[in-house]
């Protein structure tokens, strides 16, 4: 029975690393899009990752929103990021979504200067911490 267990045990560990690494398909659609039968945003390791990082119900919603400006996501340094922001208040009301394609490792940008100052956006990180910083969420 142990080594069954070992096994199993192997297994859930790699899924999480293997769901990440499948991110990167999503790479050059925009978040809504989808690509084999899969929305970005829509994707069960998204949510997971975004559900993590940011403990505010009402952020998640805005964040998770397929109804929003989008830009394309990219990717760069290992990591994907998905852009968007709220349609006729992108300057005041954007966020951001950073995947380490690798680890599934998910940091949240979220900015709306009605609730903050203009120049900062708060961070949520993968950690369960979150972190006033400079600027926007856009790139």
């Amino acid at each position: 029975m142990r080594p069954i267990l070992v096994c199993l045990a192997a297994v859930v560990l790699a899924v999480p690393a293997f769901a990440a690494t499948n991110l990167a398909k999503y790479a050059g659609s925009y978040p809504s899009d989808e690509v084999g039968g899969m929305t970005f945003l829509g994707d069960p390791a998204v949510i997971a990752g975004v559900t993590k990082a940011v403990p505010d119900k009402a952020v998640r919603d805005w964040v998770l929103d397929p109804n929003s400006v989008q830009t394309p996501i990219s990717r760069a340094g290992g990591l994907l990021r998905s852009g968007a922001c709220e349609p006729h208040n992108c300057y005041d009301h954007n966020w951001a979504i950073l995947i380490d394609a690798s680890s599934g490792a998910t940091d949240v940008c979220y900015h709306d200067a009605a609730l903050m100052a203009e120049d900062q956006s708060r961070w949520y990180l993968n950690s369960g911490k979150s972190a006033m910083r400079a600027g926007g969420c856009s790139e």
